[in-house]
């Protein structure tokens, strides 16, 4: 980014607009770089290849609320815009940035599983992505706790607590948070 953002610095007037991707690159290295313009640092995630991205915004102080809101109505229209500072990105990059990495792995888990149980793959793999998109939408529309939404669907000596039981003894939940903490450790090593 240093020798990239040299490169281009001649072009840089004071009301062109910077917007890095760049993770680990803060607006002020960015200025140590020599970019002397309007600057706005994004972390996006890779659902926004099909419109349900989910992105972190800092902007420069010189970009005023009105620009802001219009870089929120580009972003928008391939997913959810929200606006931080710089000290939150390695906790956004770690949770959502890296999130959709996390989620291919258990739904690949999921498509082994049902591979295992006699399942064809793609068949196994089109349940499985129903399963999480059905989930995902069921969890946004519902103000209830998701661990409510989760106790929906047990049943007293059901075949789901066994599994759940199962799950919470092997520390799924702690393994996800612990994989998670390591990304933010990660993360703010690169900060700079």
């Amino acid at each position: 980014m240093k020798d990239l953002v040299g490169e281009i610095s001649h072009s840089l007037a004071k009301d062109t607009i910077l917007l890095s991707i760049a993770a680990g690159i803060s607006l002020d290295a960015l200025r140590s770089y020599g970019a002397n313009c309007q600057l706005v640092r994004c972390m996006p995630n890779t659902p926004a290849k099909v419109g349900k991205g989910v992105f972190a915004f800092a902007f420069d102080e010189s970009i005023k609320e009105d620009l802001q809101a219009k870089i929120f109505d580009l972003f928008s229209g391939v997913g959810e815009c929200f606006k931080m500072g710089e000290d939150k990105f390695p906790a956004f990059s770690a949770l959502v940035g890296a999130g959709p990495a996390y989620v291919f792995a258990m739904m690949q888990a999921l498509v082994q599983a049902g591979v295992t149980l006699g399942f064809g793959h793609s068949e196994a793999r089109s349940m499985v992505e129903g399963l999480f998109e059905g989930s995902a939408i069921m969890a946004k529309l519902s103000s209830d706790h998701l661990m409510a939404l989760r106790d929906q669907v047990l049943s007293p000596a059901g075949l789901t607590i066994f599994g759940t039981n199962t799950l919470d003894r092997a520390g799924l939940t702690g393994i996800l948070v612990d994989g998670v903490l390591a990304a933010y450790e990660r993360g703010k090593a690169m900060e700079g």
